[in-house]
């Protein structure tokens, strides 16, 4: 869908797409709290509070695999520290970016997640916004 995406002709900025309010944790927040603000929040994605790292429910079950796996000394896994998980980075940017740019810089990224300004914008954003109806497919990506 992301591929799609950059290839949409459209006056559609991140600034004119849905405010999403960005959730956010503390390095020190148990896995426990995490799975919770996530729920909470219907977001699969958190900002590390100050920063543009996150962690995301993929990269949770990847670590809990490796923390299980190595560490006999965990009684409960939901208490696990926020600080035992690898982050990503989100890509911060600063310009009203059109669409089809949103959706390139996305297609490059591992886990695509985007923060502009006070919100963010996610593979979900593509495929939602994908449906609008001001968007103009170019004649090889048109639907029949």
């Amino acid at each position: 869908m992301i591929e799609v995406g950059t290839r949409c002709q459209t006056s559609i900025s991140i600034s004119s797409m849905p405010q999403k309010k960005i959730v956010t944790f503390r390095r020190d927040a148990s896995l426990g709290g995490i799975l919770d603000l996530m729920y909470e929040n219907k977001t699969r994605k958190l900002l590390l509070e100050d920063s543009n790292q996150f962690i995301s429910d993929r990269l949770i079950l990847g670590e809990i695999s490796k923390i299980l796996r190595f560490q006999t000394d965990i009684n409960y896994f939901l208490d696990i520290s926020a600080s035992q998980f690898s982050l990503e980075n989100a890509e911060a940017i600063t310009e009203d970016l059109k669409f089809n740019q949103i959706c390139s810089i996305m297609e490059k990224m591992d886990h695509p997640f985007i923060v502009y300004k006070d919100t963010v914008f996610t593979p979900w954003d593509v495929c939602t916004t994908l449906l609008s109806e001001d968007l103009i497919m170019p004649p090889e990506v048109a639907p029949d």
